[in-house]
């Protein structure tokens, strides 16, 4: 039955495999192979059926592979319980050292609860295994930005790019650190080419204006932030950047007005801002 149940999935039957794997379980086939393969299929089609209960049960019954815990643990990091999937994907790493998905998804969840050295680690170790992983490095990259190693993020996005020049949060994410390392000319670039990747993002034309501003050009800075305000969002770091320009230009005035409804906004930072208006 359970055979029947993994051919209908291959074969793109999940409702049919889901009903043959339930009357496993009534007919209590024992090994607990039936509630990994239930809880699996629904992660793979629709993660909001999907139970921790039915992994647990599968590993109760003596059916713990390293594969199980580390499912397990993907369920749990797209629930957001980053302690419990660490756990599982370091109790996967205990039954398969090479695993490189565990390293990496263990990794990302360390990142997510800013563990940014130790996500490091796991990326590397994730590299170690795949070293086709850009994932891998783009997430090491965003690692590195977080501690300002801004110097190995950029050689971490660099090695990214070499295996996919089409995503677009290689070129933000390398341009965030050359602004940091004050790099403006080589942060201008990665934004508009990042910008080619994904026009009219206005994240990242926020990130270029401040890089075009770094260089002097503040009248094409202003011209976009106008863009990103116009476009009806509230976008609280266009009002404080923006608020910056004009205080370059000597408009202290729309300074202080900017820098006030960027805190409206919720942005704290602009406080720091704003004691020059008194």
């Amino acid at each position: 039955m359970l055979l029947r149940a993994k051919v209908k999935f291959e074969l793109n039957d999940p409702t049919g495999a889901i009903n043959d794997i339930n009357q496993a379980i009534i007919n209590k086939i024992p090994g607990g192979e039936a509630y990994f393969l239930r809880a699996f299929i629904y992660l793979s089609t629709d993660t909001s059926k999907a139970s921790i209960d039915d992994f647990n049960k599968a590993i109760d019954l003596g059916y713990n592979d390293y594969y199980v815990y580390y499912y397990r643990g993907l369920l749990k990091l797209l629930r957001k319980d980053y302690e419990g999937c660490i756990e599982d994907f370091t109790r996967t790493l205990e039954k398969n050292t090479s695993y490189s998905l565990a390293y990496y998804n263990r990794g990302y969840a360390k990142l997510l609860m800013n563990d940014n050295q130790g996500s490091i680690h796991d990326f590397r170790m994730a590299l170690t295994y795949n070293n086709n992983f850009t994932s891998s490095y783009i997430n090491m990259g965003v690692a590195r930005n977080k501690i300002q190693d801004y110097q190995n993020a950029i050689s971490d996005f660099d090695n990214a790019i070499k295996k996919d020049s089409t995503n677009y949060l290689i070129f933000n994410n390398r341009g965030i650190a050359k602004f940091y390392l004050e790099d403006y000319e080589g942060a201008k670039n990665d934004f508009e080419k990042a910008l080619q990747l994904i026009p009219d993002n206005l994240l990242i034309l926020n990130n270029l204006s401040n890089a075009i501003a770094k260089l002097g050009d503040y009248k094409t800075a202003l011209n976009n932030f106008n863009k990103i305000i116009h476009t009806g969002t509230d976008f609280a770091e266009a009002y404080l950047n923006r608020g910056m320009v004009k205080e370059l230009t000597g408009d202290l005035k729309g300074a202080c007005n900017d820098w006030l409804k960027a805190k409206e906004l919720g942005l704290e930072i602009a406080n720091e801002y704003i004691s020059e208006c008194k």
